[in-house]
């Protein structure tokens, strides 16, 4: 999703199992007691640093929530009359919350 992708946001990631997380230098998650948090900085991928953690700590399923802005968005609004998305793009947009879930579709993640 291109729509995410110049968001500065930080994500907590709430692991439904109990997993035993190892640490790496290049990551920018952490794992605490409750799931993981994540810290993204300006022209970062959202979904696709979420895709890659999920794969390298072998999340199985969970929910995230996160905060922050964003320099422009876009978004797909379904027009039920026509049977498809009118994106929309917003510039400066602060962004309250941004919640989500992941699970798996057959052998990659689905955010």
């Amino acid at each position: 999703m291109k729509a995410l992708r110049n968001i500065f946001i930080v994500l907590t990631i709430a692991s439904i199992t109990n997993l035993k997380a190892q640490q790496k230098d290049q990551c920018r998650y952490t794992k605490t007691p409750t799931g993981y948090l994540m810290v993204l900085r300006q022209g970062d991928d959202v979904i696709s640093q979420i895709e890659n953690m999920v794969k390298t700590e072998k999340i199985p399923s969970a929910s995230f929530t996160g905060i922050g802005f964003a320099s422009e968005v876009t978004f797909g609004f379904y027009d039920f009359n026509k049977k498809k998305f009118n994106p929309k793009t917003f510039n400066k947009v602060e962004m309250g919350s941004l919640t989500g879930s992941i699970a798996w579709n057959e052998k990659e993640p689905s955010i």
